[in-house]
């Protein structure tokens, strides 16, 4: 793949190489003038005398660089101050969202210490409660154990009373049947 490259760092370049340029120019400003005389009249030879081709591959790589150049283009001050403006407004809506969330811990707390006093209002009204529910509760168990001896002693009477009736029901029918019998056989021997 391509490798790309951050612009800051070719404009960094730039500087240094200008920097030490401008250190070899008010040091060294004679020679240098000299130098780059030599150097561009050796230039315009070889380029425009000597060798056409090397006069076509400078032109071909100075068009490469031009058009690498247009693609990657230098930021403008419109897209400098729309990325500021972005930013401001990714900034506001940060802020916004953060008072959203300060506003929402603000109210979770509001809830915890409401729930923590309703908590604490619970566990006084169940310590003021629990002597009653104990006290009731003796009393209901009382009932309910005065409620199966009852029970119980209704239970025998109950058979007691089942007994005799079944006794009395018994002897009713012996007697009855006593009577049923000569009667039958009174009414037997007739015929």
């Amino acid at each position: 793949m391509y490798k790309t490259y951050n612009i800051n760092y070719i404009y960094l370049i730039l500087i240094f190489v200008s920097i030490i340029l401008a250190i070899l120019v008010v040091t060294y400003s004679d020679r240098l003038e000299r130098f780059l005389e030599e150097f561009l009249r050796r230039l315009f030879q070889i380029l425009f005398h000597s060798h056409p081709i090397i006069l076509l591959s400078f032109l071909i790589v100075f068009s490469i660089l031009l058009i690498f150049l247009a693609k990657v283009g230098l930021p403008s001050k419109e897209i400098k101050e729309y990325e500021v403006a972005q930013q401001i407004e990714k900034l506001d809506e940060m802020q916004n969202s953060l008072e959203d969330l300060q506003n929402l811990i603000s109210t979770q707390k509001e809830k915890l210490i409401s729930t923590e006093k309703y908590i604490e209002l619970l566990k006084m009204e169940k310590q003021k409660l629990e002597p009653v529910v104990k006290a009731n509760r003796e009393l209901v168990e009382s009932i309910l154990t005065l409620q199966k001896e009852r029970t119980i002693a209704q239970i025998w009477k109950d058979r007691f009373v089942g007994f005799i009736i079944s006794l009395l029901a018994g002897l009713i029918i012996i007697i009855f049947s006593k009577f049923t019998n000569k009667e039958i056989k009174k009414n037997y021997l007739k015929e």
